[in-house]
């Protein structure tokens, strides 16, 4: 719930903008998946 918030709030209007920052917040969205995995596991 939080991070579509966020995701709509961060996204700029520009749809290339949009497209770009899309493939980030998807790479942020792993990276952030992995962590909490990685504090799951200890």
């Amino acid at each position: 719930m939080l991070g579509a918030a966020v995701l709509v709030v961060v996204l700029p209007p520009t749809v290339s903008a949009t497209r770009l920052n899309d493939s980030r917040v998807t790479e942020r969205r792993q990276r952030t998946e992995d962590e909490r995995n990685r504090l799951e596991l200890r």
